[in-house]
């Protein structure tokens, strides 16, 4: 009875083992169709991983074609030229001009400050001051928004050399527009800094034409003819009592209010007092429009 037992045991065991091979080969063979195909799915993680350094892979004859490509080829939708509807510009065309102004030159987009779609007397300015450097020719600071600036800006990524190096004869220039209420400081034909400016009011417009600095006076000092309200700081004089110099920031206006002085920021004031020198000319040019 022993051994007959014994040998069905055996039997027994040897079946356990025949099956439990089976179920091992069915199970790894599961994984490896299972890992197959993940190699072929769409995170790139797959069969891409075997190529060797160096070499690319053809995608597959069915596969979708990409858009990064086109992304080469086309223009941002911030780089577009508005289309002014009804010849008037929107809120967003604003904001357009505003940020072109501001790569253009630092200085424009200080002047300009945030680019918040509104026409105001900042925005008014500094349009004021690329329309005058970049045509050569006086620009009202109320013109309105046109085509043609537009055009201009969509293709200037910076100011056009100095126009009128000939008639100012000198590598160095101080060029205040009575136009845009501005001063820009010309080097080489280039322009170093852009700062806005109050020029005399009427009966007491800063004179026009060339000039040239004839003397000095540092620091902050109060003018002898206008002590009531005639703080004055780095005076450059180019005139008879006529001078370009800093003032309180309150009293820097965006349109003529001073005796026909050149009113500055006083950090403006600073800045041409160490860069200009007696002999150098200043440029004046322009007209003021006031508004209708």
């Amino acid at each position: 009875m022993g051994d007959r037992s014994g040998a069905r045991n055996r039997a027994r065991s040897s079946r356990l083992r025949s099956r439990t091979g089976r179920i091992g080969r069915l199970a790894a063979l599961t994984l490896a169709v299972a890992l197959a195909v993940v190699g072929c799915g769409g995170d790139g993680s797959g069969g891409a991983s075997s190529a060797a350094p160096g070499t690319t892979t053809d995608p597959p004859a069915t596969a979708t074609p990409t858009t990064q490509a086109s992304t080469t080829t086309t223009k941002p939708a911030g780089e577009r030229i508005p289309v002014l509807s009804g010849n008037k510009a929107s809120k967003s065309d604003i904001r357009w001009v505003q940020q072109h102004l501001g790569r253009v030159h630092p200085d424009l987009k200080r002047m300009v400050g945030k680019a918040d779609g509104r026409m105001g007397p900042e925005t008014r300015q500094a349009l004021c001051v690329y329309r005058t450097i970049s045509r050569a020719l006086p620009s009202s600071l109320w013109k309105p928004i046109g085509k043609a600036d537009l055009k201009s800006l969509a293709k200037t990524n910076t100011l056009p050399a100095f126009a009128f190096a000939k008639q100012t004869k000198a590598k160095t220039v101080a060029w205040v527009t009575k136009d845009c209420q501005a001063v820009m400081e010309v080097v080489h034909g280039r322009y170093r800094h852009i700062m806005p400016a109050t020029t005399g009011k009427p009966g007491h417009e800063t004179p026009s034409g060339l000039h040239k600095i004839e003397w000095r006076w540092p620091g902050w000092h109060v003018s002898t003819k206008y002590q009531e309200n005639g703080q004055m700081y780095q005076s450059q004089y180019f005139g008879p009592g006529i001078a370009l110099h800093g003032v309180p920031r309150h009293e820097v206006h965006k349109q003529p209010s001073s005796h026909g002085c050149v009113r500055l920021y006083p950090s403006d004031a600073n800045t041409l007092y160490r860069h200009l020198k007696v002999g150098i000319p200043v440029w004046v040019t322009g007209r003021f429009h006031f508004p209708s």
